[in-house]
Formats: C-alpha cells, sequence, structure tokens
C-alpha cells in the first residue's frame, strides 16, 4: 500500500514497497500530497510489473502504456539522444493510439491501419496537415512501436508480434554528403592535427561519433590489427556507456593508416591510467581513450562537429560532419567490392539495406559503370596512398569480388 510523508521541507513523498516488501520513496519531492500519492501509487505498479515480467508471470492483457513504463529503462539507451527522441515519439504518436490497448488487443489488420493513418498524415501527432509526413519519419516511429512487440515477443508474453507484414511507405532517395579521402585531406589544410586524426580514424573504421570519442586503449589489438567496439560515450551526461546504439559489440580491422593515427595517438602515454570518467555499469575503468586533444583532453562528438563547422565557415571547406565518415567508410568498402553482409557487419547494423543506407554514388562507382557500358574511362593516377589518392589499408575482406556492393532485396541471416 502506497503512502505519502511530509519532510522538513514541507514538501512530501511517496512511499511504497517493492516485491521484496522493501520500503522505497519517489522522487523528487511534491508541494502537493496527492501528487507524492499518484507517484508512490505508479511506482509501486511499476515495481510489481517488473517483479512479474522477471517471473515470467506478466500478464498479455498488459496495456501498452504500462508495458512501456515496465520496459523504456531496459532497452539500453538512457540517458541518450536516441532515448530523448524515442520517448517524444512515443508521447506524441505512439501512446494517443496505443496506451490503453492490452498487447494482447493489438492485431495486424489495426497496426496497419495506423500506419496508413501516420503516413496519409492524419494522425493528431502531425502539427503541419497541410503535407505529408517525410516516409523515413514515419518508419522511425513505426520502428520505436515494432521493437517494443518484439520486446513482447521476446519475453513470452505475445507468442508472436502483430508487427508482421506491414506495408511501411516507400523512402525517397536523397543524396547525402560523405567524406573520402580527398575532402578529408583538404579539410586537414584547416582542421587541427589532433582533430582531423579523429575524423581521419573515423574515416579509416567507420565507427559512429560516440564509439570513435569512447574507443579505449584496452579494446585496440595492435598484433591482430583489430579494435573492439562496445563501449559508447554518451556526450551530454559525460559518461561511459557499455554498448554501442546497436546494443551489440562488434570487432573491426585496422588499416594500415589507422594503426599508425591509434600508435600516435598512444605514444608515450600510461595506459593503465583510466579515462576520467564514470562507466555506467560502474565498473572501475583503468584504460585512457584513444583520443585526447593536444592538452591532453578528450575529443568528444560535440566538439568534431563544432571543429568542422568552424572550418566549414571561416575557410569555406567543404561542409560535413562526424557522421559522414561513417558514409564515407561504407561507400570505399563498396566500391572495392567488400562483401555486404560483411560491411553491415563491420558498421553494426543489423540489416542490409540500412547498411545500403550509407552507400553513396561515388565516382569510382560511376567510372565502374561507365566501362561497363563499353565507355573507355580515363586513367587516374594512382600514388603510393593508393587509387584515386585514398590511403592503403587492409581489405575488410579477403576474398573481394569485383562489384559487389549492398543489395538491399538481401536478407540478414
Amino acid at each position: 500500500m502506497a503512502w505519502t510523508e511530509k519532510l522538513p521541507s514541507g514538501l512530501y513523498r511517496g512511499g511504497y514497497r517493492d516485491a521484496a516488501q522493501r520500503k522505497k520513496y519517489t522522487k523528487p519531492p511534491r508541494a502537493r500530497k496527492s501528487d507524492a500519492r499518484q507517484d508512490a501509487v505508479d511506482a509501486e505498479a511499476l515495481a510489481r510489473r517488473s517483479a512479474a515480467l522477471d517471473a515470467g508471470t506478466l500478464a498479455p492483457r498488459t496495456t501498452w502504456a504500462e508495458w512501456w513504463e515496465t520496459i523504456k529503462d531496459k532497452r539500453g539507451r538512457a540517458d541518450t539522444h536516441t532515448s530523448k527522441v524515442d520517448e517524444n515519439i512515443v508521447r506524441r504518436y505512439i501512446m494517443p493510439r496505443w496506451e490503453r490497448e492490452g498487447l494482447n488487443k493489438i492485431t495486424q489488420a489495426s497496426v496497419q491501419s495506423w500506419v496508413n493513418d501516420l503516413t496519409a498524415g492524419n494522425d493528431d501527432g502531425w502539427e503541419d496537415k497541410s503535407r505529408k509526413p517525410e516516409p523515413t519519419y514515419v518508419r522511425r516511429i513505426y520502428s520505436v512501436f515494432r521493437s517494443t512487440m518484439k520486446q513482447a515477443v521476446k519475453d513470452k508474453i505475445l507468442t508472436a508480434s502483430p508487427c508482421v507484414g506491414i506495408t511501411l511507405p516507400r523512402k525517397r532517395k536523397k543524396k547525402k554528403e560523405f567524406l573520402d579521402a580527398e575532402r578529408s585531406a583538404i579539410i586537414g589544410t584547416a582542421l587541427r592535427k589532433d582533430y582531423h586524426d579523429a575524423i581521419e580514424l573515423g574515416l579509416e573504421t567507420g565507427m559512429r561519433p560516440g564509439e570513435l570519442c569512447g574507443l579505449h586503449a584496452n579494446n585496440v589489438d595492435l598484433t591482430r590489427r583489430t579494435i573492439w567496439v562496445c563501449e559508447v560515450i554518451v556526450d551530454r551526461k559525460k559518461l561511459i556507456k557499455p554498448f554501442p546504439k546497436d546494443d551489440d559489440a562488434r570487432e573491426i580491422p585496422l588499416t594500415t593508416k589507422a594503426m599508425e593515427i591509434i600508435t600516435r595517438a598512444l605514444e608515450g602515454r600510461d595506459l593503465t591510467k583510466g579515462c576520467g570518467l564514470p562507466h555506467s555499469d560502474g565498473t572501475v575503468c583503468n584504460s585512457p581513450l584513444v583520443l585526447v586533444t593536444m592538452y591532453g583532453k578528450r575529443v568528444s562528438p560535440g566538439q568534431l562537429l563544432d571543429r568542422l563547422r568552424y572550418v566549414h565557415k571561416q575557410h569555406g571547406l567543404p561542409k560535413t560532419t562526424p557522421y559522414a565518415t561513417r558514409r564515407g567508410f561504407a561507400t570505399k568498402a563498396a566500391d572495392g567490392g567488400v562483401d555486404a553482409f560483411l560491411l553491415a557487419e563491420a558498421l553494426g547494423h543489423a540489416t542490409l539495406e540500412t547498411a545500403q543506407e550509407y552507400v553513396q554514388q561515388s565516382q569510382h562507382a560511376f567510372d565502374k559503370l561507365r566501362a561497363a557500358l563499353g565507355d573507355r574511362v580515363p586513367l587516374a593516377p594512382v600514388d603510393d596512398r593508393g587509387a584515386h589518392g585514398a590511403a592503403r589499408g587492409a581489405d575488410l575482406s579477403e576474398n573481394r569480388q569485383e562489384g559487389a556492393g549492398v543489395d538491399s532485396d538481401q536478407k540478414a541471416g
């Protein structure tokens, strides 16, 4: 039974007992007693549902809103930008439709009807009713909902997900900027060496900016020439989270250039000293971050973005972002004939369709197409850095097939 207590400050806090009958109190304190009590009632209900979930006895009739409150902090994205976006999506587009619907009452037909309303702009969440929403955002909304239903199946609350065979709006293909070796070299003329090294390492490894800036020295194996991507920096919270965005660690091979950057970054440093940031899983860190500034401070994704914006604005150099290095990595790898499944794995993507979005149409790809059509393509000079001025490095695949790319019709196994 929930209760309230008046604090010396005059505010109220709610009290309740969890599934193990331990006393718990709600935060923050409330000015009104009724609000504090409602907080306690909600927290007690959440504790019961969480206990039932752990015991495998949570009822299928649990409403979607109750289900969301039960799992939202267990999705591996707490305190990240992604979690904030997800919460906004839930509040505006998902909760109004599914809040009171029991999980076992949600059908494939009702989900399809909802997606159709979102696509047509008929959903109440859209502020501008005069134009249809972007298909990519409709897909983003749907992906949050689908993940919750998938989790219900995984936790054996449902036997099957209603999010099967749903027709989604077709995405419009747009040209996205990507960074290649030539553009990176131009930017490097105005970017400080330590920041340019970070950009170059991103281009050579394809890591997300948060993964790149959260890379610890003990996850680099210079003997095997690989890195283990298993941590990410949460910039706004200034902490290290133990898993990347997709909650799946992965190993990436290092090119010769990447090896040089990392070796230079770690030279003369104490590799037994921690990174100085708290780790969200509570572990004590005993390894430094690979990327630091010339003053020994950590490099953050926000700093990289600010520096790139500065060189664009002040020097008129190509406009780019740290994320463009991932597209550059994917495009270069696809141009070189890397196997599509291997590329998706290196990028940390669960599907080939997602990986395909990172592969952009490069000049090299156009040249290959012209050659296939019988056109004579002028030879490009090759120097000691490789074809088209790109840095030489280790291939992602030992058995490269000419023209192999990412096929969106293939399905990841």
